[in-house]
């Protein structure tokens, strides 16, 4: 009703009052029908009364129409934000630019238009829907609180509108549009009828304060080491390795190149042309032998201490392992008899025509040396074959055996030289016995040791490259592994096999220090996952803040970062924070394993939760996103299950008053207990597992439990595979923004 009619209303009344507040006449002639005028006068009084209570129900009642239409135009208009924020999700899991207001401001203020026109009422889109940001104030009260920011401030600045308000207005003359003035019953008979209404609606996508649960455990490298060739296969594996080995650079190994060697000692030098050079190459319960000369003989000696002796051989080459009661045992050292000892047997003194002779063995070929000329020389060889060779005019010459007796052993030879046929039976000269018999060959040790190890692979004098381990530790590793003698890596040294140590033995921050820079999976699949995440809402100013915890043994909120080589991070007081950039900066230069090993999911949680109550803002979601690659395998010593508790209120996953999902160990009953607090206060726990061995059973039912998502990460054939899915699962993370709000004074903020 405007204000005119009103006006007239009331007036009409003060008149009628008036009349009949004047003095009769006291002629009771005059009083003739009086009290038929004075019920005309109050019946008009009434009727006057009861067009304003009617028309004033009319207006309340359209007013309230008007309302809900506002409320429901504004939900469903902030429903499109929600929309195009999982849209630009999508769009950041493609590597596409996330452009909010482009997706949701044309599709809210259709939606809005829309809903407003089933409620039977009607709104230009572009004057009666607006956008706004709504922003934490630090100035406003103790703590600070929330704002509204409107206008196309936050547009222009890139960011994205999480507020829209919703104006329904009937102020139109023509009252037959469908904006038109509310048209009254009988206000008109004192006015002009109509009546000017507007409602306001204003919903927004609440701010959320994010606490990012890491899992650091050891286990968050595990897809990166030996121990995952079945999963991902060699090659993905090792292409893997060597990405870890390049971020690692410079790296000194002495010789050890990326691909790994079996140990090669290499015998000495030969001294003499009848000594030979040997290597042996240790190949576990092999050994592949090489020499210069003929290999006579091998003994083998295996790390039980059993030995094994193959005689009678022939060739420069071979490979050696253990038959019968030896097969497949290691070997530990190897003799190898190859070449002969060289022996010089000096003949009768000179005396007259017989000459003094000198004969040198030198295995198959003798050297003479006579005071008088040559005549015949005649060898025998180990077979007892013979050969006679017959010189002119020298009185030196070396002899070998030739055609069929080449390369034959000289075990005895007869000289003839001036006048001393006689000296020997069938008149052959003097004789001369080889000192040293068909079996005493050359012989050489070779051990597979540590000590060889090192002088292989030039790091005997190299020092050990990280503040903790040593050369001894990693050849000991490599020895005894079993996921390294799985991959086919026993006693194989270099870059692959000193990675996996690493990851495996030394991956704690202070012990590897650049491992951060390497990466280890899952841990980088999850930490790249971060970067996008952050990079996602800083990209949406949607007004989320964020904190970093990250638990092994124990937990910790993670918001200072220093340290030689490092950037200097400092986030101060605001441990749950808008500044991407730095929260990014202090994951990145984490690893897996960074404090220590273990997986204290419960102390993760106890962490967050007390980090949101301290430090959250008022007014904002708080939430949890819990990730783990493994099981929980940490609670306090003197810690146990309160007798109250109730799985059945927790995990009937399928509404059947049972619960899904129960559990006897104590370290798993301790990460739902620590849910069970976040939940008790009002925290909203999305969960994610990562690679093969996660506990999907319990974080999915932790996600359900505490009304979150629970979003499954399960590795694929390859690396990268892993990642996609990891950053695909962090996106659809940033993207679950609460459900829209009505702002309950749309005037206020």
């Amino acid at each position: 009703m405007n204000t005119t009619s009103m006006s007239s209303v009331m007036k009409q009344a003060r008149r009628q009052t008036a009349f009949l507040n004047r003095r009769l006449p006291e002629d009771p002639r005059l009083r003739k029908g009086i009290f038929l005028v004075l019920s005309l006068l109050a019946m008009s009084a009434v009727m006057s009364f009861m067009a304003l209570s009617i028309d004033l129900g009319i207006v309340s009642l359209t007013r309230t129409r008007l309302q809900n239409a506002a409320d429901s135009a504004a939900l469903a208009a902030a429903q499109q934000i929600i929309v195009a924020v999982e849209e630009a999700g999508t769009q950041a899991t493609a590597g596409g630019n996330v452009d909010m207001n482009a997706l949701s401001v044309t599709a809210a203020k259709e939606m809005a238009a829309k809903v407003v026109q089933l409620n039977g009422a009607w709104i230009d889109p572009d004057l009666d829907v607006a956008f706004g940001k709504r922003v934490f104030n630090e100035s406003l009260g103790t703590d600070g609180d929330f704002e509204i920011v409107w206008g196309t401030v936050p547009y222009t600045d890139g960011e994205s509108y999480n507020v829209v308000k919703v104006t329904v207005r009937r102020d139109n003359p023509d009252t037959s549009s469908p904006d038109g003035k509310l048209q009254l019953f009988f206000s008109p008979f004192f006015g002009d009828g109509l009546a000017t209404l507007q409602a306001d609606a204003v919903a927004f996508v609440e701010a959320r304060d994010i606490m990012c649960v890491l899992d650091y455990s050891g286990s968050m490298n595990y897809d990166s080491q030996l121990r995952s060739m079945d999963h991902f296969g060699r090659v993905a594996l090792e292409n893997n390795l060597q990405e870890i080995y390049e971020a690692l650079q410079p790296l000194d190994l002495g010789s050890m190149t990326f691909a790994p060697e079996y140990l090669t000692v290499e015998g000495p030098a030969p001294s003499t042309s009848n000594a030979a050079q040997v290597n042996v190459t240790f190949k576990n319960d092999e050994a592949y032998v090489t020499s210069t000369k003929t290999i006579e003989k091998i003994k083998l000696k295996f790390t039980n201490n059993n030995t094994q002796t193959f005689s009678n051989l022939s060739g420069l080459s071979g490979t050696y392992s253990g038959t019968g009661g030896n097969n497949n045992k290691d070997i530990s050292t190897v003799w190898v008899y190859s070449g002969k000892p060289v022996a010089t047997v000096s003949g009768t003194a000179a005396s007259g025509n017989i000459p003094h002779i000198d004969v040198t063995f030198n295995g198959s070929s003798i050297n003479v040396v006579s005071t008088k000329n040559l005549t015949t020389v005649k060898l025998k060889f180990s077979d007892n074959s013979y050969q006679t060779f017959s010189p002119s005019n020298t009185k030196t010459g070396t002899f070998q055996g030739t055609g069929g007796n080449s390369g034959k052993f000289i075990t005895d030879a007869w000289i003839k030289s001036g006048s001393n046929a006689s000296m020997s039976s069938g008149n052959n000269g003097e004789y001369f016995e080889n000192p040293n018999s068909s079996s005493d060959l050359l012989v050489q040790q070779f051990d597979d040791t540590n000590s060889n190890v090192k002088i292989a692979f030039g790091l005997n004098n190299l020092s050990y490259p990280y503040p903790s381990g040593n050369w001894d530790d990693y050849i000991n590793y490599v020895r005894s592994n079993s996921n390294v003698k799985n991959a086919d890596y026993r006693r194989m040294y270099g870059g692959i096999t000193f990675i996996d140590y690493l990851l495996d033995n030394r991956q704690r921050n202070w012990q590897t220090p650049d491992l951060w820079k390497a990466p280890c999976y899952p841990f980088n699949a999850m930490k790249n996952g971060m970067s996008l995440f952050l990079d996602f809402l800083q990209d949406l100013e949607f007004g989320d803040h964020v904190g970093v915890v990250t638990y092994d043994n124990d937990a910790r909120t993670e918001h200072t970062l220093s340290g030689t080589g490092l950037p200097n991070v400092d986030l101060g007081d605001e441990w749950i924070s808008d500044d991407y950039d730095a929260l990014d900066t202090i994951q990145r230069h984490k690893q897996a394993g960074h404090y220590d090993i273990y997986t204290g999911v419960g102390y993760g949680l106890k962490e967050a939760r007390a980090t949101l109550n301290a430090k959250g803002r008022f007014g904002a979601r708080p939430t949890i996103l819990l990730i783990t690659d493994g099981n929980a395998n940490r609670a306090p010593s003197d810690w146990s299950l309160p007798g109250n508790w109730n799985w059945n209120a927790l995990t009937d996953m399928d509404g059947d008053g049972i619960a899904d999902f129960t559990a006897n160990d104590k370290n798993v009953q301790y990460a739902f207990y620590e849910l069970k607090q976040c939940i008790d206060a009002g925290i909203t726990v999305h969960t994610m597992t990562v690679g093969a061995d996660a506990d999907r059973d319990m974080m999915e039912a932790m996600a359900f439990a505490a009304s979150g998502v629970w979003i499954n990460v399960p590795g694929g054939a390859t690396i990268e595979d892993m990642h996609d899915q990891m950053i695909e699962a962090f996106s659809k993370i940033a993207a679950n923004v609460p459900p829209a709000k009505i702002l309950i004074d749309p005037n206020s903020n």
